[in-house]
């Protein structure tokens, strides 16, 4: 796959350890690859260095997703997602990063937050999780996963997803913070 940018919400919220409950017990029933919560903001070409990310992580501040939907989607790697409400914040941090990075939005759904990968009956999953009320629609648009409808992105990650998710590579960490540059 090559290279993505994580943002990742702090480990310790409340919401991040539901999320991350919620992707342990659909990788363990799914026979999926366990990972850690995160929104996928983008894929990035390998000439990407992890001091032009850390620079661009610089300027950024955290940021705040809020859940749109639960999908199905048509990829291994977007089996089951979060699709996230386009926001101007959202915009702003993507928007920043394509053109810091120089990177060109090829792919559908990103940014998006991964529940479970794999192949499997996607409807059927996405099904049994509103039935078990871990996912569930808000009248007027929105959902809530996890009792949660938003997290708030605390880290920028570089990561190398080169191979299987067992043998994928964390290059960078950066803190967002509320400073801009």
């Amino acid at each position: 796959m090559g290279r993505s940018l994580w943002l990742v919400p702090a480990v310790d919220s409340p919401s991040t350890l539901a999320l991350d409950a919620l992707v342990s017990s659909l990788a363990q029933e799914h026979a999926s690859p366990r990972f850690i919560p995160h929104v996928t903001l983008a894929s990035v070409p390998d000439e990407v260095t992890p001091k032009q990310v850390h620079d661009c992580a610089n300027s950024l501040s955290p940021v705040s997703f809020f859940f749109e939907a639960v999908c199905a989607g048509t990829t291994f790697y977007q089996s089951i997602y979060i699709a996230i409400k386009e926001t101007p914040a959202l915009k702003y941090t993507q928007n920043f990063v394509q053109r810091k990075l120089k990177v060109v939005k090829e792919t559908p759904n990103f940014p998006h937050m991964s529940l479970c990968y794999g192949e499997g009956d996607r409807g059927k999953i996405i099904d049994n999780l509103k039935e078990d009320g871990k996912v569930i629609d808000v009248a007027g648009g929105g959902v809530i996963v996890a009792a949660s409808s938003m997290i708030q992105a605390a880290e920028l990650w570089l990561v190398d997803t080169t191979g299987s998710p067992d043998e994928w590579n964390v290059l960078l960490k950066v803190f967002l913070s509320d400073r801009r540059d």
